[in-house]
């Protein structure tokens, strides 16, 4: 509190002792004495310095040897703080947010949207007529995707020991075709649903389809400077995989239209694809067109791979049966149960054996 008081003192206004003062001190009238002690009073740096004066009986000698001590401290103290005061302001400066200069109205520019696309499938967009017009069998005369998939599941753990196909790629003149013999080809699941995984037996394999794109700026983002939707068709050819990986959510899914479209975009180029025709088959069959089913069947039966044989065998009896053609539907009946495959007991039930 003590150096306190005296850094106050020394940037004080009040008049301060000064050498000729304390000299003169012992030699002045009693008035021109109380002149210096009331400056002495003013100030307790002043009140320590005249202790100290009058304990060497005011001897200023030791003055002569300094220039102006209570000056050049004062000084020196100035620009210690000044210097602070300086650094001070330029780091608060240099750490101030600066905000950007507001631009006049006629310069004020929008930030440009992101334009953003939308695609659909033709497929999926507008499905043919005589697909439109189907209705869907009652549900208890469908054959439901759990049911198939239970099926396939007891199938895949009777017939585990069967050979398998081994992987060969066709010559590029041939991308549509496959290698002709009635084996049992490389199995993938989708949707836990078997397919043959063509991958393995076709040099390429694509699909070529139409895509309806969407491209402009979305609605919640548009200004009056912003561009409108404007739409295309482009034909695209697609991974027959990926087209297929499509088509095959829509069938899980009970969307039989969308996924009946896409198996006949597959089979405009693969006829003989028997992922398309079995699926196809089994669409059919929920919308209860029983004739289209057996000819899909049909053709899954006749093709190059024998994945879907027993299923679509069985399911072709079945059509015939809706169909009231005993003679054809009991004539397969028999031959399944003979057969002593995976539905050999249930066609034995059928022949009411």
């Amino acid at each position: 509190m003590k150096n306190s008081n005296r850094y106050k003192d020394i940037f004080s206004s009040k008049e301060k002792l000064s050498a000729k003062d304390i000299e003169q001190y012992n030699s002045l009238p009693q008035q021109e004495r109380n002149a210096i002690e009331q400056k002495e009073m003013s100030d307790s740096f002043d009140q320590e310095a005249m202790e100290g004066w009058e304990s060497v009986d005011y001897d200023t000698t030791a003055l002569s040897k300094q220039k102006n001590p209570f000056s050049s401290r004062g000084k020196s103290v100035f620009y210690i703080i000044g210097g602070a005061i300086v650094i001070g302001l330029i780091t608060s400066l240099f750490f101030m947010p600066i905000e950007s200069p507001k631009l006049s109205e006629n310069k004020i520019t929008e930030k440009p949207i992101e334009q953003q696309e939308i695609i659909l499938e033709s497929s999926d967009v507008f499905l043919p007529e005589q697909i439109e017009l189907l209705t869907k069998q009652p549900i208890d005369e469908q054959v439901s995707v759990r049911e198939i998939k239970n099926d396939f599941q007891k199938m895949e753990e009777i017939n585990a020991s069967l050979p398998v196909l081994k992987p060969h790629q066709l010559d590029n003149n041939q991308s549509a075709g496959i290698i002709h013999t009635k084996t049992k080809g490389k199995e993938i699941y989708l949707q836990d649903l078997k397919l043959v995984d063509y991958s393995k037996y076709r040099s390429s394999s694509t699909i070529e389809t139409k895509q309806f794109v969407l491209t402009g700026t979305p609605a919640d983002l548009e200004s009056e400077n912003s561009d409108k939707y404007k739409s295309e068709w482009k034909t695209i050819q697609q991974s027959y995989s990926i087209y297929l990986e499509n088509s095959m959510y829509y069938f899980n899914n009970g969307e039989y239209k969308k996924a009946l479209s896409r198996f006949e975009t597959i089979l405009k180029k693969y006829p003989v694809d028997v992922n398309a025709n079995f699926y196809s088959g089994l669409c059919f069959y929920n919308f209860g067109e029983f004739e289209k089913a057996v000819a899909h069947f049909s053709k899954c039966i006749q093709g190059d791979f024998k994945n879907f044989d027993e299923e679509a065998l069985w399911l072709m009896a079945n059509s015939f049966e809706k169909m009231n053609r005993g003679v054809e539907s009991e004539k397969m009946y028999l031959e399944i149960s003979k057969a002593n495959g995976f539905y050999a007991q249930q066609a034995k039930k059928k022949l009411g054996e």
